[in-house]
């Protein structure tokens, strides 16, 4: 192998190792996101639930049924939350194991060759994955920000239906 091709080489593997090592960070920065997001969902529900007691209590129906539904959907969210951004899920490694990579029928330079392409893959893997996942945090976003629709609607049609 030539001076170039080891140095060719030798850029591509840092490089590659550095990418990878960034999307396990942009994983970690998700998880943390989605942590901070599902406490505010819960505080938000919880208080809903406290304001669904209040209304039975004091026999307003429109703010006990528009606050349990409130506090109901945003539950759903956070099950949502949990399932697709928190639940525990195959991350690619940043190393390949030991295993894989002592293989005596190759050259160095083949393994190292070959073990690109491996990290190219489970970039591509890492990547997938934290798309996902940030999508999954985005959309659940945007769905809480509708919340107090579901309460002032429910709220509305309990005014508008009930006798009392």
């Amino acid at each position: 192998m030539g001076l170039y091709m080891k140095d060719l080489l030798d850029w591509a593997e840092d490089a590659a190792l550095k990418n990878l090592k960034s999307h396990h960070e942009t994983a970690d920065g998700l998880q943390k996101q989605s942590v901070t997001t599902l406490t505010v969902l819960l505080t938000g529900a919880t208080g809903g639930l406290a304001f669904a007691i209040k209304g039975l209590e004091q026999g307003l129906a429109w703010l006990a049924v528009g606050s349990s539904v409130f506090s109901i959907y945003l539950y759903i969210l956070c099950a949502t939350l949990v399932f697709n951004t928190l639940r525990v899920k195959r991350f690619p490694s940043i190393y390949n194991e030991p295993e894989n990579l002592y293989q005596k029928n190759y050259t160095l330079q083949e393994l190292r060759e070959a073990e690109l392409d491996n990290i190219q893959k489970r970039i591509e893997e890492a990547s997938s994955r934290n798309r996902q996942t940030a999508s999954w945090l985005n959309r659940i976003r945007f769905a809480a920000l509708a919340s107090p629709v579901f309460f002032a609607l429910t709220s509305f049609l309990v005014v508008r239906t009930c006798p009392f």
